[in-house]
């Protein structure tokens, strides 16, 4: 997924990710996120019968590496849709 944002700059973003409910999904998706040695500004979780539903909001992610994010988080199981929008 290409970005919109120039590479070299922080902006708020906020990922939406939808997936199939699975116990350590949050956890996992977290995870990435420490790696990185990262604290979201926002993690909200809503589970919907079978459906799990992320939304993590982190201000100070280079463009750039928030696609990477993005892209690990595709590919997580359950996962199946992730989303990177401006946080507004």
């Amino acid at each position: 997924m290409p970005s919109a944002y120039p590479s070299n700059r922080c902006v708020p973003l906020v990922f939406r990710v939808e997936a199939a409910v699975d116990p350590g999904l949050l956890a996992r998706t977290l995870g990435l996120f420490a790696k990185l040695d990262m604290v979201p500004d926002r993690v909200v979780a809503d589970r919907c019968g079978d459906r799990l539903d992320i939304e993590i909001r982190i201000a100070t992610l280079e463009a750039d590496r928030a696609d990477h994010v993005a892209k690990v988080i595709a590919g997580l199981i359950p996962v199946l849709h992730v989303s990177l929008d401006p946080a507004g």
